[in-house]
């Protein structure tokens, strides 16, 4: 069987006239060189030099290895550095998602740090693995996965990045945006537009509220602008509606229920590189409050 460094050998010996000199070149012993030469010839059952004194001349066998040779050893070589790139964190593509929402407007201010000190990583934003994310990590489609539940025993790797809480968002004119708190149960008599994109059904967990009506759009801005024409009303966490509190178009109020707070988490394979965990580390600095 041909080897890598067979190929090695063979390409330095006509490279550099000698065994002697090739054994140099490649820090072994011209007794060893020899021998591996004289063993791969005859597991290959052809001689891929003609001995003429000190001197090697390829047979044809022999210029056949060579020309495979000079080109697999270039493509060896530029992989080599493509991974020693990787691992020093200079070329990589790191891919994340989100379990809900279809908003990452906190994500510029985190790439832009993120690319000063890692400049040759290439961060992609999954959209696809919105849906299902836990799913991508699995399948090796998603590096970082930012999710709201832990799961007892997983392969994968579990960071706090930051906890929030569901808050209910109103029209000015809604009786709501009046006062200090809004109970799950004052919510029966309104129209609740949630946020639904496929098999994501946004951050309401399931039975906690009981709205007269639900409407269900796949855009959060959508649904922003149908709660400030006082069309119903939403619930978001308040780290997605921070982007929307500028506007004296919305009032916030915080939802009272022991359900409301919520912890999230960067889920990655447990052997994660440095550059992907200082991400996760400017991610967490940014969100966590």
């Amino acid at each position: 069987m041909i080897t890598l460094q067979h190929l090695q050998i063979i390409n330095q010996v006509i490279a550099e006239g000698s065994v002697t000199k090739a054994s140099e070149k490649l820090h072994l012993t011209q007794s060893a060189l020899s021998h591996q030469i004289r063993d791969l010839e005859a597991s290959l059952g052809l001689k891929l030099f003609h001995r003429m004194g000190k001197k090697m001349v390829l047979t044809e066998a022999g210029g056949k290895v060579l020309q495979r040779a000079e080109t697999v050893l270039p493509l060896m070589e530029s992989l080599q550095m493509e991974l020693t790139h990787l691992k020093d964190g200079r070329h990589q593509t790191v891919r994340i998602s989100t379990e809900c929402y279809t908003c990452y407007n906190w994500l510029p201010a985190i790439l832009h740090k993120f690319k000063q000190k890692y400049p040759g990583i290439k961060v992609e934003i999954i959209v696809q693995a919105t849906q299902r994310p836990m799913q991508y990590l699995e399948e090796g489609k998603l590096d970082l996965a930012i999710v709201s539940k832990q799961v007892t025993g997983s392969p994968f790797r579990y960071d706090v990045l930051f906890d929030d809480e569901l808050m209910v968002v109103t029209s000015p004119q809604h009786a709501f945006a009046r006062r200090k708190k809004v109970k799950a149960a004052d919510i029966s008599e309104e129209t609740l537009i949630l946020y639904s994109f496929g098999n994501n059904d946004g951050p309401v967990p399931g039975g906690l509220l009981q709205p007269k009506q639900v409407m269900t759009l796949p855009l959060t801005e959508a649904i922003i602008e149908m709660v400030k024409a006082n069309m119903g009303i939403t619930v978001m966490a308040n780290w997605a509606v921070k982007q929307y509190t500028r506007s004296k178009d919305l009032a916030v109020i915080p939802l009272d229920t022991s359900l409301r707070k919520r912890r999230w988490y960067a889920c990655t394979h447990k052997n994660a590189e440095e550059p992907l965990k200082q991400l996760i580390t400017l991610i967490r600095e940014a969100l966590k409050n």
